[in-house]
């Protein structure tokens, strides 16, 4: 990991104000394309950690995947953005540089419902009394012959109740989020610098 400079140019702009973030940064030995590339086709469902704390949040139930669900951030694109992957969907892609993709409930609650009414274009100014909406992005910046890989996640909050709650419910989780998220970069670096020059 190096130390996290919050490079967030499009999550910046689609929510300025949040009452939660986390981000985390990493270098890796590759050219931008490179890595942006094996950032699109990581296969999320495939990480150990995350896999062991949903089947905890879960109590052990596991339902079975739809069979338009994305797994990788390039399938949200094949839905004009639209793509849902468990309430998740894509805001905005800048490729090669930046991708954001949102979410919006009551994650605090066990059953995390989730608030599918919006699409893309309203996330930045939908403002629902009583849930939360989190934006997640991951940003790519050149630092020389390597890149440097950033991610960061923004939760604002609607109400006061739901402020209460989600810090709470933070508390608990917002570790193990991290290490979520630090296995992902991991995950990207380790596919970008096994790749072969050109491939």
């Amino acid at each position: 990991m190096v130390p996290c400079k919050i490079n967030s140019v499009k999550l910046r702009d689609i929510m300025p104000v949040s009452d939660v973030s986390a981000a985390y940064s990493m270098r890796v030995n590759a050219p931008r394309q490179r890595v942006w590339d094996a950032l699109m086709n990581a296969d999320l469902a495939q990480l150990p950690i995350a896999r062991r704390l949903m089947a905890l949040r879960t109590f052990g139930r596991r339902k079975p995947p739809k069979a338009h669900q994305p797994r990788t951030l390039a399938d949200f694109g094949s839905a004009g953005g639209r793509t849902d992957a468990g309430g998740f969907r894509e805001i905005i892609r800048v490729p090669e540089e930046e991708i954001v993709i949102g979410i919006v409930g009551k994650f605090w609650r066990p059953d995390a419902p989730v608030f599918r009414d919006w699409t893309p274009e309203d996330f930045a100014t939908l403002a629902p009394q009583g849930q939360a909406k989190a934006a997640w992005n991951f940003y790519l910046e050149d630092a020389g012959d390597s890149t440097i890989v950033s991610t960061e996640t923004r939760v604002q909050c609607f109400g006061t109740a739901p402020r209460i709650k989600f810090r709470t419910y933070w508390t608990l989780i917002g570790f193990f989020s991290g290490l979520i998220r630090k296995e992902m970069l991991q995950m990207v670096k380790k596919s970008a610098e096994g790749a072969p020059v050109g491939g």
